[in-house]
């Protein structure tokens, strides 16, 4: 059971009691967590009624709101067929049955008031699009989007803390409570100063009237008293004297629930005495007719017995109350005023059918901005479409309206010249010849001071850096890119030539071991002889861990094999070495990733587009900067005693003076006057652009030759803008609201963003390893060699069959005497050894 029903529950059995003396029994079932042993108890009090000589039980009103006792009650729906009256904060989770009754209380009703209210100040821009709810456990706050809700409890300490959270915020404050909750905030808030931004402070609570709150008159914020409206003063009165309950309980909560028990008790008392129902023992034998016609007789006990607060009605099968919210300023600025403007809040004022909704053709300015809004030169006329176009389409058919789309003649974004004055969209509105500017408009004071923006039409965006996208060279041979090409041809150049004269010294030299065979015929290793082919192989081997195997025999061959050890061992260390470090500069090469990182260097420019959002924003930093910086020199040459000066000594100056270097270096660099000269210079290299996010963003999904990096910072929403003054913010931003709502701007997001026909996806290099892409070139050598290694098999496998073949079958035998032989060799071997004589030899010649 609710906290606050029970005084309005034992208000209403007091009241029948003492009306024509009827007797009346409550049985109380506190409803638990666990739905099982609410139905337990529930069954128990029926039983026990219906075996004891007790009044039967004729009606169920349940008054927990959290909707559990219902669905326990559900569950006995075929065994229970007496009415049932419930009231309940869940918006559509419980569809009243036959014999049910929902009644709707009174938080939920307010909330709607109190939300629709803070629609239409939020539209007409008496509040800012930031608000905060402020509510005790007194009232559950129901219904309420675009904002934020905070529940307190009486804790000045924690009241404090959260309030100086929020301090900062320009936004407005709704505090719901009773009426010490309420006065502890305002204490809070008066004795700390806290509210500096606050534009607006609502109050309003359900224990009844605010009449007593008071603010001091140099409060910076405006208060306003939300008051539930009195309808009959002389019943709520009569009320109060007869029960005691009722004037020292929560009035609004009490008062509804004593109004719904005393019209159900009614109803049920004069049920019960008509003829039809007198036999009746037990909740089981009461009929289904029996039950409609006492629910009908609760309807109408209900609507028709006055009540303090407003009559009830009957909506969509619920009962509702008719609330009205009194809403009367106190307190304006620096001035106290009391009642500067009063006013009643009805949920059915702001219904979407009763807002004011143009049927005539609007003139509208476009920029092209992708991809809120495109351009499509193609068509005559000249066609446009985007994300604003989607937008504006849909606005249209609600709000039934017509328009025109032109061009500005001023240029397209809003800028602020060197005079001072605006360009583009915003100059279009104040001179009057558009009614609607169609494009991102970033919300600005000095843009708010000449025209009217609506709510936001897209998320919050802020400031960014475009660089360009730094490009490795890629290749399918990276690894032969390590060394020059020219170092490549000397190697190769210095490897044939040791090679060749390997071979030469070893064919030339007496003391080589093809020259000089007896000296080592008796050692026990192989000797190489050192043809050209051998040269070669055993250059290349001796580059490898293997090694080249035996050095020549000559000294000569020696100190060749040595020259070339060297050589080698120094090209592969350099080679090894100029790899490795390139891999790892390619992989820690750390980019510009914040403001911070363009402020700390100096190869890199930036600036902002002349005129932009951007630039007026790092000059007024600049200026910021400047201005405390004279307050504190101020400061520190005014006059203090000795005592004061050691005081101040220890408080070094707080602010740096980044985003003043940071505005010289701007104007040193030169601003790039368009956004496509700026881009240009991002493309050339060397150049970081500072400009929306959005417009760079946008840039970077459609071109892989840039990209945007860090994080937003003066991060503004994106709205509409109007003429001031004009209707039309009032009716394009609760449109908005609703498009919102119903999640049309996140399709509208989905569709030019994530779904862009113009995005790319760029080949991001992140170095987490060695691509294939850049070093796939070794594999190749490696199939190479495969190859030629498979191939030369072939080429031995051929030529060793063809020689076994011809050796089968020999060609004819010629016998050749070596009397031509004689006349060759006999003067040189004669004159060595004359005792030797030639002998006939015989050749085959194949």
């Amino acid at each position: 059971m609710q906290k606050q029903a029970s005084p309005g529950l034992a208000a209403a059995g007091q009241y029948m009691r003492n009306f024509q003396q009827f007797s009346v029994r409550f049985s109380r079932i506190i409803v638990e967590e666990d739905i099982n042993s609410t139905l337990e108890r529930i069954c128990h009090e029926l039983s026990t009624s219906s075996l004891t000589e007790t009044p039967p039980t004729v009606v169920i009103i349940d008054i927990s709101q959290s909707g559990l006792a219902l669905s326990a009650i559900n569950l006995l729906k075929e065994k229970i067929n007496i009415p049932i009256v419930f009231s309940s904060l869940n918006d559509g989770n419980f569809k009243p049955e036959e014999n049910q009754l929902h009644v709707l209380p009174p938080n939920r009703i307010i909330s709607t008031i109190l939300r629709d209210f803070i629609l239409i100040q939020k539209v007409q821009g008496v509040l800012p699009l930031s608000l905060n709810v402020i509510h005790d456990e007194t009232f559950v706050f129901l219904n309420l989007t675009n904002c934020t809700i905070y529940q307190l409890a009486m804790d000045k300490n924690a009241i404090e803390h959260k309030l100086i959270s929020i301090q900062s915020w320009e936004t407005a404050i709704i505090l719901i409570g009773s009426f010490s909750f309420i006065n502890a905030i305002l204490e809070v808030v008066s004795e700390h100063n806290i509210f500096k931004t606050v534009s607006t402070l609502y109050a309003f609570s359900p224990e009844g009237e605010l009449t007593h709150l008071q603010k001091p008159c140099n409060s910076s914020y405006s208060l306003v008293i939300l008051n539930a409206e009195i309808y009959n003063k002389t019943r709520l009165d009569e009320l109060k004297l007869q029960h005691s309950e009722l004037a020292t309980s929560p009035q609004v909560d009490t008062l509804f629930y004593f109004h719904i028990s005393v019209a159900s008790l009614l109803a049920s008392f004069n049920f019960i005495n008509t003829s039809q129902i007198k036999q009746l023992i037990s909740f089981k034998n009461m009929s289904t007719k029996s039950s409609h016609e006492l629910l009908n007789l609760i309807k109408e006990k209900i609507i028709f017995l006055p009540s303090p607060y407003g009559p009830f009605y009957l909506k969509n099968s619920e009962i509702q109350q008719n609330f009205t919210i009194q809403a009367t300023k106190l307190i304006n600025k620096n001035h106290c005023k009391k009642n500067q403007f009063s006013s009643k809040i009805k949920p059915s004022e702001f219904e979407v059918s009763s807002l004011e909704k143009s049927t005539t053709e609007y003139r509208i300015v476009v920029a092209e901005f992708p991809p809120f809004i495109y351009e499509d030169n193609s068509k005559k006329p000249k066609k446009f479409y985007g994300y604003c176009i989607d937008l504006l389409n849909h606005l249209s058919r609600r709000l039934k309206f017509n328009y025109t789309l032109y061009e500005s003649t001023f240029g397209n974004l809003p800028e602020i010249n060197k005079n001072h004055t605006w360009t583009g969209v915003i100059k279009e509105l104040i001179e009057k010849r558009a009614d609607l500017a169609l494009a991102p408009v970033s919300v600005m004071k000095e843009r708010q001071n000449v025209v009217d923006l609506t709510i936001p039409i897209y998320d919050i965006v802020g400031i960014t850096i475009l660089l360009r996208r730094p490009s490795t060279a890629s290749s399918f041979f990276q690894f032969l890119t390590v060394l020059e090409k020219k170092v490549w041809g000397c190697i190769l150049a210095a490897y044939f030539l040791t090679s060749l004269l390997l071979c030469l010294f070893d064919r030339l030299s007496p003391y080589s071991s093809q020259n000089h065979k007896k000296k080592h015929v008796n050692d026990d290793k192989d000797h190489h002889e050192f043809t050209l082919k051998e040269s070669l192989w055993f250059c290349v081997i001796s580059l490898t861990p293997l090694g080249g195997g035996e050095a020549p025999k000559n000294v000569s061959g020696k100190l060749m094999v040595a020259t070339w050890w060297l050589f080698g061992f120094i090209v592969v260390a350099s080679y090894s070495a100029n790899l490795a470090a390139y891999l790892t500069v390619t992989r820690h090469d750390k980019s510009i990733s914040s403001l911070d990182d363009l402020f700390l260097q100096h190869k890199i420019k930036y600036a902002p587009i002349n005129g932009s959002v951007a630039m007026v924003y790092f000059e007024r930093m600049a200026y910021i900067e400047n201005k405390f910086q004279k307050l504190w020199t101020e400061m520190n040459v005014k006059e203090f005693d000795a005592e004061e000066k050691a005081r101040l000594a220890v408080w070094e100056y707080p602010l740096s003076n980044k985003y003043t270097k940071l505005w010289i270096n701007m104007k040193k660099t030169k601003l790039p006057r368009t956004f496509k000269d700026g881009l240009q210079r991002v493309r050339d290299g060397d150049f970081a652009l500072l400009a929306e996010s959005t417009e760079l963003k946008y840039e970077s999904i459609t071109n892989c030759d840039v990209m945007t990096v860090g994080e937003e910072f003066s991060r503004k929403p994106y709205a509409l803008a109007v003429q001031k003054g004009s209707p039309l913010k009032r009716q394009l931003s609760l449109e908005i609201l609703k498009l919102e709502t119903e999640r049309v701007l996140h399709d509208l997001k989905q569709k030019w963003w994530d779904k862009n026909k113009n995005r790319k996806t760029c080949d991001v290099q992140e170095y987490g390893g060695i691509s294939i892409k850049n070093n796939g070139g070794v594999f190749v050598v490696v199939l190479i060699g495969l190859g030629l290694g498979g191939l030369t098999l072939l080429v031995e496998y051929w030529r060793c069959q063809y020689r076994t073949t011809r050796n089968k079958h020999p060609a004819r035998v010629n016998v050749i005497s070596v009397r031509s032989q004689r006349l060759k060799y006999r003067s040189a071997i004669l004159k060595k050894h004359p005792q030797i004589r030639p002998r006939y030899t015989y050749y085959y010649q194949t």
